[in-house]
């Protein structure tokens, strides 16, 4: 098989393999899949976020037990301090440290036992959100069984498809299925054409004498002139 004929064997196969995907997407069970692992990756996002959250929280709870502990053990080095105490003066500036001190514990506790109920909260979203995630994660899965069930001819004719793919692609030079994917790519799929006469079969603009005369010496396998789609043309025997 020539390489302009594999080209075009590629391109039939492309086509084949692209409205076999069209099949598989246009199935309600893939757009079911399609929309629980949406959803799935939306939960994860969301959950990702919540344990931020929660470890902020967690950080600023262990940051206000260590001030508080802080603060209870100045009260109490205060209090031993105060005990010899007999200056009316300095009683009076120990019962004013005290007092700060005091408006300061208490401040503290408000403070923790707002983010101690805080992080309760956060753990309770959290394993509803487990929960939440468990559930969609067996959708998930069991919609992936009945879409595989039920798509099982498409799947198997895609496998095929792509194991032929694979042949020809190994017996078309580098360069040239280069060429070739990026030809695909541009004209969605319809990237070879071949020359009947003086027409290109997709394309159909009629090349003119001139743009005939230089297709002669560009072997098999051109370029057309006005689309630059990859030119299959039949050469001459007495062009070889």
């Amino acid at each position: 098989m020539s390489v302009a004929t594999t080209l075009l064997e590629l391109q039939e196969l492309d086509l084949a393999l692209m409205r076999n995907q069209e099949a598989l997407d246009q199935m309600p069970e893939v757009r079911e899949l399609a929309k629980l692992r949406a959803r799935y990756r939306t939960l994860k996002l969301e959950a990702q976020k919540m344990l931020g959250a929660r470890k902020d929280i967690e950080i600023d709870v262990d940051d206000l037990k260590a001030q508080r502990a802080q603060t209870e053990s100045q009260v109490e080095a205060a209090q031993v301090q105060a005990a010899g105490l007999t200056d009316y003066r300095a009683v009076r500036d120990f019962e004013n440290e005290l007092a700060g001190l005091a408006k300061r514990l208490d401040k503290l506790s408000f403070s923790l036992d707002q983010r101690t109920k805080e992080l309760e909260q956060a753990y309770a979203q959290e394993e509803r959100m487990a929960n939440a995630l468990k559930k969609v994660e067996q959708a998930v899965r069991e919609s992936a069984e009945r879409t595989r069930a039920k798509a099982g001819d498409l799947l198997a004719e895609r496998d095929k498809l792509n194991a032929h793919r694979a042949d020809l692609v190994h017996a078309v030079p580098v360069d040239l299925f280069s060429r070739y994917e990026q030809s695909a790519k541009r004209f969605k799929g319809l990237g070879v054409e071949r020359l009947v006469g003086n027409k290109p079969t997709v394309c159909r603009v009629a090349l003119q004498p001139s743009a005939m005369a230089d297709l002669k010496h560009s072997g098999e396998v051109a370029e057309c002139p006005y689309c630059h789609r990859i030119l299959i043309r039949p050469v001459d025997a007495e062009e070889v």
